[in-house]
């Protein structure tokens, strides 16, 4: 006589987890997540791929040191936006993303050093740490930027309350890299010899990024933070208190404001700072950081949210690279992680389309610039490829005796495509799955405009349910479901699971 036991419907709201006792994570949590992402409700989806911007690389086996929307008033009037990108001593720009880069290089651009970018007076400022600051105006020349007299360069620009400020600075050949300069008030044509400040100059840390958030500057150090408010006086204008982080930044563009808070990586982990403490968010993970990251290249982090799917998308060189080829996506309205391959984002962007279509946009190591986030493949150096992507339920125990005969009855809530998606089973915190099928999530019955008149059924418009029955001796399981091949994708919403084993005889 068989016997069940039964798991009541499983969502994936606690996304990727490692770190912790394999057979104690939540039953909603994910032993794997690869090329996956979370929707809004709670359901786990192939993530969606990216396509290359133009037919050709911009300079081959060139990285990208800077991608950014300039949205500024046109030179005859109404709002105008240009991509501008920083690739092998070049700046271009793109006219309403129509697929053609324009050179419009002038001065020195190194090769080798990221770019920094910050809008002010209608004109945008870029800034690498090694050359003297550059602007774009509107009729996109680019030209000198006003600067402090015998300023050689600045890491980082930013505006604040009216007033432009250069950032970690070298003057007449010697570095202040803690360090902030400001203009005279709405005149970025002055900046006096002592309008200046030194945060902390002596606690041997230099500023790794400014950030505006709210009414303050947040100003990054290694393994500090601070808060410059603005106090309204026009001598002097600024007041610097350190918060009571006991963590720093150690990458520029891994900040991002989220949630009335700045998300940012430090070195052992990411944190969220409230404007007073930072808060590590990253313990779920905290074993993949440790073990498939390179420290030595967390610098080299570059960051971007994705707005309309609540996503922090933070893209690390792994453990044997020293380029980004893996990004973490965390969805921060569940708080729950998962793991993409497959693109090598060295800069990363948002486009806003007409105002109210986001996009994302980043470009690689290869002269490449794609839009994120669209299809259901990926297309590295132009060629269409096939996302893997795939989850695994964390394992479950379900009091099986090892040696009865029994079955796992599972039923899996799908959102109906064409694709072939592999469900597999593994067993006893094996390292593979030993048993493993395919399942068709196409539309079943009859589809509209074809189906027989009193002889097909109409499948439920939308959604579908699948249900696997796996015979195997063991004490604990795990299901995985997977896809690798290309134009398919899956989107599940749940699933659900009984043990079935045979009463022994007393």
């Amino acid at each position: 006589m068989m016997e069940g036991r039964s798991q009541d419907f499983i969502d994936f709201s606690a996304g990727y987890i490692d770190g912790f006792n394999p057979i104690g994570l939540p039953v909603n949590a994910l032993s794997e997540a690869l090329n996956v992402e979370h929707t809004k409700y709670k359901a786990i989806k192939q993530r969606n791929g990216y396509l290359n911007l133009t037919s050709t690389s911009v300079a081959a086996s060139q990285p990208f040191y800077g991608l950014v929307d300039y949205e500024h008033i046109a030179a005859g009037g109404g709002k105008d936006t240009v991509l501008v990108a920083i690739c092998n001593s070049k700046i271009y720009k793109m006219d309403d993303l129509d697929g053609v880069w324009d050179d419009i290089t002038s001065g020195t651009v190194t090769s080798g050093n990221t770019f920094w970018f910050a809008h002010y007076n209608n004109e945008l400022v870029m800034t690498n740490g090694n050359d003297v600051p550059l602007k774009v105006d509107n009729n996109y020349t680019v030209s000198a930027a006003d600067k402090p007299t015998n300023m050689d360069w600045a890491k980082y620009c930013v505006q604040f309350n009216n007033y432009f400020m250069y950032v970690n600075v070298s003057v007449s050949g010697v570095e202040y890299p803690s360090r902030f300069y400001y203009n005279k008030l709405n005149d970025v044509t002055s900046f006096p010899a002592l309008r200046y400040y030194n945060v902390d100059q002596f606690n041997g840390q230099e500023i790794t990024a400014p950030v505006v958030w709210g009414d303050r500057l947040v100003i990054f150090k290694e393994r500090s933070i601070y808060n410059v408010v603005f106090t309204g006086s026009n001598t002097i204008p600024f007041y610097i208190q350190k918060s009571n982080s006991n963590v720093g930044c150690v990458a520029p563009l891994s900040v991002q404001e989220v949630d009335n808070g700045l998300m940012f990586l430090s070195y052992d982990g990411i944190y969220f700072y409230d404007g007073n403490n930072s808060t590590k968010i990253s313990r779920e993970i905290g074993e993949y950081l440790r073990d498939s990251i390179n420290p030595l290249q967390l610098a080299k982090a570059r960051s971007v949210l994705l707005n309309n799917k609540d996503m922090y998308l933070l893209s690390l060189p792994s453990i044997t690279s020293t380029d980004n080829d893996v990004t973490i996506a965390l969805n921060y309205y569940l708080k729950a992680y998962t793991i993409w391959t497959g693109m090598a984002p060295a800069y990363w962007t948002n486009v806003f389309v007409n105002q109210t279509d986001e996009r994302l946009y980043f470009g690689d190591y290869d002269g490449w610039v794609y839009r994120a986030d669209t299809g259901d493949d990926d297309y590295p150096l132009g060629v269409q490829t096939a996302i893997e992507g795939s989850f695994a339920l964390a394992w479950r125990d379900y009091g099986t005796i090892s040696e009865a005969e029994h079955v796992l009855d599972c039923l899996v809530w799908f959102k109906t495509n064409q694709a072939i998606n592999t469900i597999s089973l593994g067993f006893d915190l094996e390292s593979g799955y030993v048993y493993s099928e395919t399942f068709d999530t196409s539309v079943t019955g009859g589809e509209y405009d074809t189906a027989v008149y009193g002889t097909d059924v109409y499948a439920n418009e939308g959604y579908d349910k699948m249900r696997k029955q796996f015979k195997r001796e063991g004490k604990i399981t795990r299901i995985k479901i997977s896809n690798c091949n290309s134009a398919q994708t899956f989107e599940v919403y749940g699933i659900s699971q009984e043990v079935k084993h045979k009463r022994r005889n007393k």
